[in-house]
């Protein structure tokens, strides 16, 4: 082949990602995403900014009454890719990062197709540029998931990797397995690698059940190839540990609801845009069903794949087929054995995001048609080639534009305010859907907000919020953002509210400003970060806490809530000040004085690792009314410490490092035998 055309498929998987994503150069703009607008591009900038300045964002106090922000995954902290957001700006970051991975997403395809598979160069070329540009990336582009759009290349990595190792099982490749499937974990996006284990695992039972001469010889490298998939999990350990501890805090460790896990099922009328994403209509907003378009070529090479007599075909065409019917959620009684079932199943919801294990299936089942194609003339699979890509980036046009960015964060006045306010710090509350970008300026600004959006919220907080907003406790959440008044918002500190429209504000509220997303009024009842309480009371039942809280004789001012009577108080109302003496991300210090023994409130949520000094002494840290912190403090003058360390990351980094040492010994101990 001339050295030219070698370069053809590196110069497509380039140029045409660059191509899409042009409209995000433009000056002002960036590139249109729905989730980075609502929350992801103010993450990204706050993770960015935290390690520019030399520090690891394990906790983040300015959402949700703070929540560890590293071992919630999304934020992508150790991911080498999020890293670049030290030096760009939030909005060039997500425009370069798509362009990246769609790039990586062609050339780990094809480095899959071509030297795992072993298929033709311009088969898989042809496979791997379908699953650069199929609908389950674009889609997933507009929508803004970052996460998504970076695990998925890691995918198609992960299968290529796994080919080369069932080839040749030499400990070098079990140790780059195991590093590929690493770095798709530090992604941030769980999901997806829980979907890949099923291609994984049928491509194992594949390789070792093909033939029936070697079935034992071909299960011990299957062994094998799964001992260097469960060294990922140590390799990933610094992100899986903490996350480990947050799933047991978290809200969805308790929620087994089948309908929050089947939301955004795709109804089989819509499976018509694998093929015609326009069925439903020109509009943008089409089903989630068009997320594995694939376009009428590209399904048709796969059939004609489907067709041949590779010995793998029946694994790629069960294998899709089998992601098309999960995506179909409740729409079939399959996927409702499926979630009671199999292990893991009900942590997750949007059943459309099995599309994946589609697009997985058809990249390999199109570069077998074209395999066929090209036995029957050239000229005929050339044409399949260009229809194939002219047709999926006509697709994905229609969802690459800019957005501007102007708006994306608060004025520097407004901040300024906040900052220089007396009663400062308190939190942001707002009220409509539509203002879901509030939550992310305060994080990008550095100030705080009582919402917030995330996958894996802190199950109390989700209870204390839903109680507060009149609904049932265990009222699933991703994105806290429609607060109303209420004594708990009080308790949370919400003093500046942010209303869409004139309304008339609740007696004792004022006006105070004016912005772009609505009028700012002021909760003179807000309580502070930190206050005194003289008397409590201990309930121990979660669901008589939170009933009690919700009653009208609960005055967090003069009671507080505690759930063991070991450091209970049985005083009346006492007198005494808090100054804050330093905040950060994961501390308070402060000076206390007062008259009587008091409990000390902090208004952080409570999570293991959080532990508290009064006067650089140890001291119990306890949980008060639901959500909060609190310890004792005897009359007089004290200082107090609260201070949070992932209890779990150390020992991951060392595991890390010994998952990385280890191997590395061996295989250079290995070269040196004679």
């Amino acid at each position: 082949m001339p050295t030219a055309a070698r370069w053809i498929p590196a110069v497509l998987f380039i140029v045409l990602p660059g191509l899409l994503v042009v409209p995000g150069f433009k000056s002002g703009h960036f590139l249109l995403g729905t989730d980075m607008i609502g929350g992801y591009y103010h993450l990204r900038g706050a993770v960015g900014r935290a390690l520019a300045e030399g520090r690891l964002p394990v906790w983040d106090p300015h959402n949700m009454c703070g929540a560890p922000l590293h071992a919630a995954m999304h934020g992508g902290v150790l991911y080498p890719l999020t890293w670049p957001a030290m030096v760009l700006s939030p909005g060039l970051f997500w425009t370069l990062t798509v362009w990246v991975h769609l790039s990586l997403a062609g050339a780990f395809a094809f480095l899959w197709l071509a030297r795992g598979l072993g298929f033709s160069r311009w088969s898989a070329l042809t496979g791997a540029l379908l699953f650069m540009l199929s609908g389950f990336l674009a889609f997933h582009v507009y929508q803004g998931n970052i996460a998504h759009v970076s695990a998925v290349p890691w995918a198609a990595a992960v299968m290529w990797r796994l080919e080369r190792f069932l080839a040749q099982p030499k400990l070098q490749r079990g140790l780059l397995l195991a590093a590929v499937l690493a770095v798709m974990i530090l992604v941030g996006f769980p999901q997806f690698v829980y979907i890949l284990g099923f291609a994984i695992a049928a491509r194992l039972g594949q390789f070792v059940l093909a033939e029936r001469e070697g079935r034992v010889a071909r299960a011990r490298v299957a062994a094998q190839a799964v001992g260097s998939l469960a060294l990922s999990c140590v390799l990933a350990a610094p992100q899986l540990l903490p996350t480990i501890e947050l799933t047991g805090e978290g809200q969805r460790s308790a929620l087994k609801s089948f309908e929050f896990a089947s939301s955004f099922s795709v109804a089989p009328k819509h499976l018509a845009t694998l093929v015609a994403p326009l069925a439903f209509g020109p509009s943008r907003e089409i089903p989630d069903g068009c997320s594995g378009f694939i376009g009428f070529v590209g399904f048709g090479l796969a059939v004609f794949g489907a067709l041949a007599r590779s010995p793998q075909r029946w694994l790629w065409v069960g294998l899709a087929l089998f992601g098309l019917v999960l995506a179909l959620g409740h729409h079939t009684p399959f996927f409702k054995a499926f979630f009671y079932v199999v292990p893991g199943a009900s942590l997750f919801r949007v059943p459309a995001r099995y599309l994946m294990l589609f697009t997985l299936a058809s990249a390999p089942l199109a570069a077998m048609g074209l395999d066929r194609l090209m036995g029957r003339g050239r000229i005929f699979a050339a044409a399949a080639g260009v229809l194939l890509v002219a047709e999926l980036a006509g697709f994905n046009a229609r969802y690459f534009e800019a957005y501007p960015l102007e708006g994306m964060e608060w004025s520097a006045d407004f901040v300024s305010w906040v900052k220089k306010h007396p009663q400062y710090p308190f939190r942001i509350a707002t009220v409509s859907a539509e203002q879901t970008p509030s939550i992310g300026k305060c994080r990008l600004a550095g100030i705080d907000h009582v919402g917030g959006y995330d996958p894996m919220m802190l199950r109390r907080y989700t209870e204390i919020c839903n109680v507060a907003r009149d609904k049932p406790a265990t009222d699933p959440i991703v994105a806290m953002v429609l607060a109303r008044p209420s004594p708990l918002f009080d308790l949370l500190g919400a003093r500046v509210w942010i209303v869409p429209g004139p309304q008339q504000a609740p007696p004792g509220w004022k006006t105070v400003a004016q912005l772009d997303s609505g009028f700012v009024y002021e909760n003179p009842r807000a309580l502070p970060r930190a206050f005194l309480v003289g008397r409590s009371v201990v309930i121990d039942s979660p669901e008589e806490r939170l009933q009690f809280m919700k009653g009208p004789s609960f005055d967090p001012r003069r009671t507080v809530v505690l759930e063991s009577p070991a450091k209970a108080v049985d005083g009346g109302d006492v007198a005494g000040t808090i100054q804050l003496a330093s905040m950060e991300p994961g501390g308070y210090s402060l000076k206390t004085e007062c008259s009587a023994d008091a409990v000390l409130v902090l208004s952080e949520a409570w999570f293991p690792g959080w532990t508290v000094e009064v006067d650089g002494a140890p001291a119990e840290l306890l949980r008060a009314d639901h959500l909060l912190q609190a310890v004792r403090v005897p009359a007089g003058r004290h200082d107090v410490r609260f201070r949070y360390r992932s209890r779990f990351l150390g020992l991951g980094f060392a595991l890390a490092a010994v998952g990385v040492v280890v191997p590395l010994g061996l295989i250079l101990w290995r070269r040196r035998r004679p």
